[in-house]
């Protein structure tokens, strides 16, 4: 019953699908009160913040330097900027401070040409998210890498109180610290300024006096999926686009992540029939999420599924990259199983979605899932089955490159999340 309550209750894209001509798509928008966990401690933090954030714009706006915020300065694509996010949105409910979001418009991938990139639209918080209970817009980053300054959006710079000076700045490749942090001494107890890509969760999580206080769950996908629902839901927009992507094709039976496939040998002749295997245990079609790179890669292989007479999940058309990319992302998470290639923080988000109704494995092609595949069916590589996090002395905070391990870099290559 309580999983069954759990799934109605998820901000996130859900497929279920008897036939392909009876598939229902629900898409929830945040739920009214703000609770978004079955963790007690964790629903009455949620439901308490918006007066937690409240309390700490009072101080901001009266010039407190004492005023408690941490301020996201969200950079890179849309995978980074989310656990950037979701990261800090921990600390600030730990630490009781409140958070605020600096997210400089998105517009087209890198891989776009100059032409494409000056059409391109822009989109920011507003136009990518539900807005939450408080305003995690009202500050601005207005500092350099050695003084973490920030800037209220609404005061004129003329006033003295338009600006105010973090305790402490967290930087890319330096999260590794918060791990073993005293968060209740300076400076770690004051204000901070956060300008990372990476994903620091499991580093709070795994702080002892963190996980002394009982706030979060001991399953960190359970905690990120709740951070997620409660800070970013999709728009209404964006929502409307994924469910009717899903509706078209009855739902998704195999959903395929592509991260610079231009950098592989990969052909649709090859790489089609593994996946075939997949679809036929599955109701629905085929999704492929593709970075601009990726792209002539992912048409063949919908041209390959068309040839085969299956359905594929189109791309939602949508009035800017952003957009379409946070509706993919929702859309992948609603496939009964999801593919990935290069290590991706797009897929990760995507993924620990998904973990909620198959749980940490049930989602996968892996050898630990129910379809069992020990390779990948886009290069034969071996797979990992990803999320068991293990708290101990070795974090991973880049999205697949090195292993930051008491503050030293090893030369080790470790994936995210392995098990």
């Amino acid at each position: 019953m309580m999983r069954a309550a759990r799934r109605l209750a998820a901000l996130a894209v859900l497929a279920a699908a008897s036939s392909p001509t009876d598939a229902t798509v629900e898409i929830a928008p945040r739920k009214a009160h703000g609770a978004a966990s079955s963790w007690p401690a964790l629903d009455k933090a949620l439901k308490e913040y918006p007066a937690v954030h409240a309390r700490e714009v009072e101080r901001i706006r009266r010039g407190d330097p004492d005023a408690r915020f941490l301020l996201v300065n969200a950079y890179h694509g849309l995978g980074n900027r989310e656990h950037a996010v979701l990261s800090s949105f921990a600390l600030a409910l730990h630490r009781k401070a409140a958070l605020f979001v600096d997210w400089p418009e998105q517009r087209c991938n890198a891989g776009a040409t100059p032409v494409e990139a000056s059409s391109c639209a822009g989109a920011n918080l507003e136009d990518l998210f539900e807005a939450p209970p408080i305003p995690w817009t009202l500050l601005a980053n207005a500092g350099t890498r050695s003084t973490p300054r920030v800037r209220v959006r609404d005061v004129p710079e003329t006033d003295p109180k338009a600006f105010l000076t973090a305790s402490w700045r967290l930087s890319h490749g330096t999260e590794w610290q918060l791990v073993t942090a005293n968060l209740e001494e300076p400076p770690w107890n004051g204000s901070a300024v956060v300008r990372t890509d990476h994903q620091f969760l499991h580093a709070i999580l795994c702080n002892e006096r963190v996980a002394a206080t009982g706030l979060f769950p001991p399953d960190a996908l359970e905690t990120q999926r709740a951070l997620e629902r409660y800070l970013l839901a999709p728009a209404k927009a964006i929502r409307d686009a994924a469910r009717r992507a899903l509706r078209a094709a009855g739902g998704c039976a195999v959903g395929v992540h592509l991260r610079r496939a231009d950098l592989r040998d990969w052909r649709a002749d090859d790489v089609y029939p593994r996946l075939r295997k997949l679809l036929k245990k599955h109701q629905g079609g085929l999704f492929v999420a593709a970075d601009d790179y990726s792209a002539p890669f992912r048409r063949a292989l919908e041209a390959a599924a068309r040839a085969d007479r299956r359905a594929v999940v189109e791309p939602p058309e949508l009035d800017a990259p952003a957009k379409a990319a946070l509706a993919e992302n929702h859309i992948l998470s609603a496939c009964d199983v999801l593919v990935p290639s290069n290590a991706s923080t797009f897929f990760n988000v995507a993924s620990v979605r998904a973990t909620e109704r198959a749980g940490p494995y049930g989602q996968f092609a892996c050898p630990r899932g129910p379809d069992a595949l020990a390779a990948s069916p886009l290069d034969g590589a071996p797979l990992h089955c990803r999320f068991r996090l293990r708290c101990g002395d070795t974090f991973q905070f880049e999205r697949g490159s090195s292993t930051y391990k008491h503050g030293q870099v090893d030369d080790d290559i470790v994936q995210q999340y392995l098990a």
